[in-house]
């Protein structure tokens, strides 16, 4: 009863595992545990003393032993990276355990890009016998985010457009899948993988394919790093006004964050010195 509302048999719930769903279960399950323990315990000759001895300590030894679990399970909770470092102890064999600590590695005040490194290769050595409708694009996204950094161009470039052909393929079914069920959605995808494909290209001088893929990224999800990568490319391509444009509709999105702002009046000063656009006297 406990466990049916996420059994995904009448409701979807969108996971097929996760601890916190025995959490209610647990109760049910130790309340079972402790009546069988003492309907055993009553039923214990009266003549027979070890049995009232025996069936408690074997119950408290393994209460003890629970308890000792949960005190060490505790210190893998430490940090997003002390969990997910004893996840890849416990897992060796799931990508989303290397996958996972890469990123926490990536995520660093300094990413260990080396490390982080090791960890999506294991991951990726794991999905890439799979066809492309049954992998994960966000693995192929961070591999490339952690080859870019590392300056191995040519490495992001493959395992990011790998990446596409599979967010394509999900793309795909999740379009189909929501049509057979009567709905209209937009596009979804892996934002990051055409952000990274896209500085990938930039790196190669190859503006024209850069924008494609950022353009693609934005209308997934308009992010300013994709207004503003757009914004360099046309700076790089010698086109100030394409890519002030840019930096305009991010503002007009994000309502003036500052890093556009900056960047778009830093852009003025190298391009157009006299613009208006930096009297401050201007509007008056």
């Amino acid at each position: 009863v406990t466990l049916a509302p996420v059994s995904n048999l009448v409701i979807l719930v969108g996971s097929i595992m996760a601890e916190r769903f025995l959490y209610l279960p647990s109760i049910g399950f130790a309340g079972c545990l402790v009546w069988a323990a003492l309907a055993a315990y009553r039923r214990a000759p009266a003549g027979w003393p070890p049995a009232r001895i025996v069936l408690p300590a074997v119950l408290a030894v393994a209460c003890l032993a629970l308890a000792a679990r949960t005190y060490a399970r505790n210190a893998d909770w430490f940090d997003e990276r002390s969990l997910w470092v004893s996840a890849v102890q416990a897992c060796p064999d799931s990508y989303k355990t290397h996958q996972n600590l890469a990123m926490v590695m990536l995520a660093q005040p300094q990413p260990d890009y080396p490390a982080a490194t090791r960890e999506v290769e294991r991951a990726l050595a794991i999905l890439d016998p799979l066809p492309d409708g049954r992998s994960l694009p966000s693995v192929y996204a961070t591999a490339g985010q952690c080859y870019r950094a590392r300056g191995d161009l040519a490495k992001a470039l493959a395992v990011l457009l790998r990446g596409r052909n599979i967010d394509r393929a999900w793309n795909a079914a999740f379009v189909q899948r929501n049509r057979l069920d009567g709905k209209t959605v937009s596009a979804v995808g892996t934002p990051t993988l055409y952000l990274d494909l896209g500085r990938v290209y930039i790196g190669l001088g190859q503006p024209e394919k850069a924008l494609e893929a950022l353009r693609y990224g934005r209308s997934i999800d308009p992010q300013p790093a994709f207004f503003e990568e757009i914004a360099r490319t046309f700076s790089g391509m010698r086109q100030p006004g394409e890519a002030a444009i840019s930096l305009l509709e991010g503002i007009a999105v994000y309502s003036a964050p500052a890093g556009l702002v900056s960047k778009l009046t830093q852009l003025y000063q190298e391009t157009a010195p006299q613009s208006c656009a930096l009297n401050p006297t201007a509007l008056n």
